[in-house]
């Protein structure tokens, strides 16, 4: 039960972001793979910063905001880069 708003904050973040997860790898299949490498670097730091600011005020519902928010720079990410680098409307 304790466990119950960060899985919610969590799976919010999924939903939000459920239309633009299947296309993650859009730029490694349009034959652009070091900008691939710079799209998962962005969204691992931007992992990275969220928790390592997120965590210590709020534990647990802070791992899952860090993580949907992740989520959501990749979402945007994929977005941009698919439309600038590979030409792809996502």
């Amino acid at each position: 039960m304790p466990a119950r708003l960060p899985f919610a904050v969590l799976m919010g973040g999924v939903a939000l972001t459920s239309p633009w997860l299947p296309f993650n790898q859009v730029l490694l299949m349009a034959g652009h793979p070091g900008w691939h490498t710079v799209y998962v670097v962005g969204v691992v730091l931007s992992a990275y910063v969220a928790n390592l600011v997120l965590i210590p005020p709020l534990g647990l519902v802070g791992a899952a905001l860090g993580a949907g928010l992740a989520l959501v720079v990749s979402a945007a990410a994929v977005r941009t880069l698919g439309r600038a680098i590979a030409g792809v409307r996502l």
